[in-house]
Parts: C-alpha cells; structure tokens; sequence
C-alpha cells in the first residue's frame, strides 16, 4: 500500500519530533518544514496529500501559507489541518474561512489527530491497516518520565500513550523518587540534568530501595554527550540518548531494557 505524505509544518522541534512519529507509526510519510518560505518550497517538491500547519511560523503566518498552498495547482485538493496552542475562540474561524479543514488546539492527542487526518483526507482506514511488528509488546507498561522540559515532557508523553503504555512524569529530582516509590514504574526515562540533584544520583538513590531494585533506566540529555553519557552509563543506565529525543528512538530504548527487542 502507498504511503500518504503528509507535510508536517512546525517550528517547534519537540512537536515535529513527537507527531511526525505519530504520523510515521500511523502509516504515513512524513515531510517537515520549520517555516513560512520552506513550507511552501517543500509541498511543491514533495507533493503531499495531506499538511498539518502552525499558525505562528518565521516568515508568514499559517493563513498566509495556507493561500499559497492552495494557489498551487497540484495542492488545491489538499486538505490543511491547522494545528495551534493560540486562543481558538480567536483563530479557528479565520483559519476554516482560509479553507482550513480543521483547527485542532494543542496539545492535541494522537487520537485526534489521527482521527481528523484520516477524516480530512477520506481514507479513515488507512491509518488501522499500516502492520506494526510491535504494535502491542509494550501495552500497558508503566513508564515515568522525569524532565524540566515541560515541552519536551508533553511530546514524549503522548508518544508513549499513543503505543498504549501508561505514562506519569516528574519534573525534578525529590518528585521523581517520589513518584517511583509510590507507582512502581517498569521502567524509567530520565534526564540527567534536573532542579534538586541530577540523573544518575537519582537514579542511584531508586535502585537502593528494595521495591526500585532493577528497575530499567533510560537517560537522556542535551549536555555535552560524551560526558553525559560515560555519567548515565556508570549509573547504570540501559541505554542514552541525546536531545532532541525521537519517539522511535525512545521506544526501541525502553523494548530493549524491558527486554522485549
């Protein structure tokens, strides 16, 4: 089955991380642009069926690009989906009289955008029949997320959620431990820059408990990577990664330290 390209139009680089792995488990091909200017020059390279579009872009607004996307003649049947954290109640009319197909607000869950792609596009099938070797490994697992990157948190968050894992989240040292003693999670995500101590103490302080003994931990970081790293792994961490974190990426981590790869 062909994959529908759907154009990604974000400047923020943990949304376009965490939808675009979304979009890509769901099936779909992924093109990205961070701007005004690049968006239009990427939908005319690219082609796609669909575009997702932030309102506030570098360069131009969504409305505006949306015009000019619609100017195009191989994009004229293409559905827009406007994607926003702006006032609705101020900017969805706007948009839909722009010849938006949608206006969803964020944050939005997986679900919904999913739901509203497939809608826009025609095809609420498509998304249900992509094969997934792994769709299921990692139902219901418990994961804690601890980072002050409350963006950050909130993409990988609904990345997991969308695999069908449970997810709680922390965001510094003391709550973390906190948080782990009393949900005992399979498994934990942990950045190892945090208010209140740094990773691998935290991480060292968990596995000294006898209920935490065990535990998998995976750490991430956007400090300097060889330094973090050689810190995360004497920790005892099941695996690093460096910032931005691609759900994918994150995903294979956790399969492999819950031992399902």
């Amino acid at each position: 089955m062909d994959r529908r390209c759907v154009l990604l139009v974000d400047d923020d680089q943990d949304f376009v991380l965490a939808t675009s792995g979304v979009l890509r488990r769901a099936g779909y091909a992924v093109c990205v642009a961070t701007d005004a200017v690049s968006a239009v020059s990427v939908a005319v390279h690219e082609r796609p069926q669909a575009v997702l579009l932030d309102v506030g872009l570098p360069g131009g607004d969504g409305t505006m690009v949306m015009r000019r996307l619609h100017a195009l003649p191989h994009l004229a049947g293409a559905p827009v989906l406007v994607i926003s954290g702006r006032d609705p109640d101020k900017y969805r009319d706007a948009a839909l009289k722009a010849g938006a197909a949608a206006y969803l607000v964020k944050p939005v869950e997986p679900q919904e955008l999913l739901a509203a792609l497939s809608a826009a596009m025609d095809d609420e099938d498509f998304a249900e029949s992509v094969a997934d070797e792994h769709a299921h490994d990692l139902d219901g697992r418990l994961v804690l997320l601890v980072d002050d990157d409350a963006d950050l948190l909130y993409a990988l968050a609904a990345a997991l959620r969308h695999r069908r894992l449970e997810v709680v989240v922390a965001a510094d040292a003391v709550s973390a431990v906190a948080v782990a003693v009393k949900q005992h999670p399979d498994a934990v995500v942990l950045d190892v820059g945090l208010p209140g101590g740094d990773g691998p103490t935290v991480a060292n302080r968990m596995r000294a408990m006898p209920q935490l003994t065990g535990m998998p931990v995976v750490m991430i970081s956007g400090r300097d990577p060889e330094k973090s790293r050689d810190a995360a792994l004497a920790a005892g961490a099941s695996a690093f990664l460096t910032k931005p974190v691609d759900a994918d990426d994150l995903l294979a981590a956790l399969r492999t330290a819950l031992e399902l790869a």
